[in-house]
């Protein structure tokens, strides 16, 4: 996107730098908090551990067995 000065040369909008900068920060900001794909990679794995049955799990699977 264009614009003329007030000499009368085209020049860039100057907008398209604050919206330019503004992606770039919100980009660190992603990365920052894992919210990209190559920052996922880069998070520890978490081990599932076997968890007891909660309540509900329990109840599903008695009823299951009934019939």
């Amino acid at each position: 996107m264009m614009i003329t000065n007030n000499k009368g040369n085209l020049i860039a909008h100057p907008m398209i730098k604050v919206a330019k900068d503004a992606q770039t920060m919100a980009m660190k900001v992603m990365a920052e908090f894992g919210l990209t794909a190559k920052a996922r990679t880069k998070l520890p794995k978490l081990d599932k551990q076997e968890e007891e049955l909660n309540p509900m799990e329990m109840f599903i699977k008695k009823s299951k067995e009934i019939r």
